[in-house]
């Protein structure tokens, strides 16, 4: 198994591509095109312990015989079944809180919500609506209320601008179990 996982607070489904070599005929047959969740999990017993780096959803999965392995990548959206699938329209009244506007639209779009770093008293002066993505809603309304939200681990997160999340990082050293050095690439695209 190896993995890429890109992840940032932009307010897009951060992707992950997952290989897999050598899955039998069976196990490659239950992995569906499209939608299926995807964990990943990675670590050492004598370390932290496995941690976990990704939640996503498959968009694309394909099999490549290059004989005798067979490669079955998974190509991942962190979010994807709740940032590109979702329509709603909605509106709240005039000195409706922050807190109320973005949980609402993040209950009807079915996803949890992990990280809301603002006060209660942050409101929406002028009322708030939306209709079209529900995506689209989240970014509107942050927008508004000086906010940012991100898909992390299928979960939303909403924290000021210029915040920061209370989660702490995962640490990656050798004091912990790294092997080797972190090597840099540098694509073409």
């Amino acid at each position: 198994v190896s993995f890429t996982i890109q992840k940032n607070l932009a307010w897009s489904s951060n992707p992950g591509v997952i290989r897999i070599w050598n899955l039998d005929a069976s196990h490659r047959n239950l992995i569906k095109d499209f939608g299926d969740e995807v964990t990943v999990y990675a670590g050492y017993e004598r370390g932290s312990g496995e941690e976990l780096l990704y939640v996503g959803d498959t968009t694309c999965v394909h099999h490549t015989y290059e004989l005798p392995e067979i490669i079955t990548t998974l190509e991942c959206g962190d979010g994807d079944r709740y940032l590109n699938q979702k329509h709603y329209s909605l509106s709240f009244q005039a000195g409706t809180s922050a807190r109320e506007v973005l949980e609402t639209i993040a209950k009807r779009m079915g996803i949890p919500v992990a990280e809301f770093a603002i006060t209660d008293n942050l409101v929406s002066d002028q009322g708030f609506e939306s209709a079209g993505m529900a995506k689209e809603a989240i970014l509107k309304a942050c927008s508004l209320l000086g906010l940012q939200a991100s898909v992390q681990n299928e979960q939303l997160q909403i924290i000021p601008i210029s915040g920061t999340i209370t989660q702490p990082s995962i640490q990656i050293n050798g004091n912990n179990g790294m092997i080797g050095v972190p090597q840099r690439y540098t694509y073409k695209r």
